[in-house]
């Protein structure tokens, strides 16, 4: 119960931080898209962190392999239709 609330906690702080990452850089003039994909590496390390520590690295890289377009097709869904949308419209919606 712990661990879960901690990774919920963990998850929201990170999720909440990259946002004000984001308005610092519409502030600054920065590319909605450059914001876009910098939060999907800023993820990358911990993913990896945790693939490291469960010994789970090679069997994810393993699917990927054997299912590239399952993977591409959801990925897509996450940054394309999701997460490239919300900053994209934050410009319109902060405008100044």
């Amino acid at each position: 119960m712990r661990k879960a609330l901690f990774s919920g906690i963990a998850g929201a702080f990170f999720f909440a931080f990259t946002f004000i990452l984001n308005r610092s850089m519409d502030l600054s003039g920065g590319y909605w898209m450059w914001s876009a994909s910098l939060r999907y590496l800023y993820t990358l390390p911990m993913l990896f962190l945790i693939l490291w520590q469960k010994h789970q690295w090679k069997a994810i890289l393993h699917e990927i392999r054997q299912r590239p377009a399952f993977w591409i097709l959801w990925s897509t869904v996450g940054f394309g239709l999701f997460y490239a949308p919300c900053l994209w419209l934050l410009p319109m919606e902060n405008p100044g």
